[in-house]
């Protein structure tokens, strides 16, 4: 039944002008849907995205900036999983650091969605990561030129939190065994020079 409803909207698109448009968006409901992007997608292939619709994750960092009339801006990153050891007791265990960030966004949203950011990225912080849904603006018209998003929906994705760094004891093995070297070349240098005299 459907398929001959299609065909038959399908017809009538021939006949009517400007009906082939509707007949595309009914049969792709999917063709406006927003675009499932990372920030590095946003960062490196700009021209992509502009004035669309976009979806993406990224972890909050640095301050929460004023805005205008109940707005804020938040910056939001892409990054990798290095650095830091945390306190899990697991040496394989890595979490995130500022070194690995690959990318960052402004993102433009409400007082109530930024009130969802419970830790913002820094040194020994894991910020919260937010899934974002607004339009990107590779040079927006109402923030000078900048690039930005727009964000309609805000959603935690995890509330991230404090990193600890736990010391390596093969490191600090490593760093007595250097340090009795060095003492020893030292006094031998010390033995070597005075017997020259």
């Amino acid at each position: 039944m459907r398929r001959h409803l299609l065909s038959l909207l399908l017809l009538l698109s021939f006949c009517l002008p400007g009906s082939a448009l509707l007949v595309m968006a009914e049969s792709s409901p999917a063709a406006y849907a927003a675009a499932s992007v990372t920030i590095t997608d946003l960062t490196d292939e700009p021209t992509d995205y502009d004035n669309k619709e976009v979806v993406f994750s990224g972890e909050a960092i640095g301050d929460i900036l004023r805005a205008h009339d109940g707005y804020v801006w938040v910056t939001l990153t892409d990054h990798e999983n290095a650095g830091i050891v945390t306190d899990t007791g697991d040496p394989s265990d890595i979490a995130r650091t500022s070194f690995d960030i690959n990318a960052s966004i402004s993102v433009l949203m409400t007082n109530e969605q930024a009130a969802l950011i419970t830790n913002l990225g820094r040194y020994r912080v894991e910020g919260t990561t937010l899934e974002i849904t607004g339009s990107f603006y590779l040079a927006c018209e109402e923030h000078q030129g900048q690039s930005d998003v727009h964000a309609t929906s805000v959603k935690v994705v995890t509330p991230g939190g404090k990193l600890s760094q736990s010391p390596r004891i093969s490191l600090l093995i490593v760093g007595i065994v250097l340090i009795c070297v060095g003492v020893a070349l030292t006094f031998l240098f010390r033995v070597l020079r005075n017997r020259q005299r």
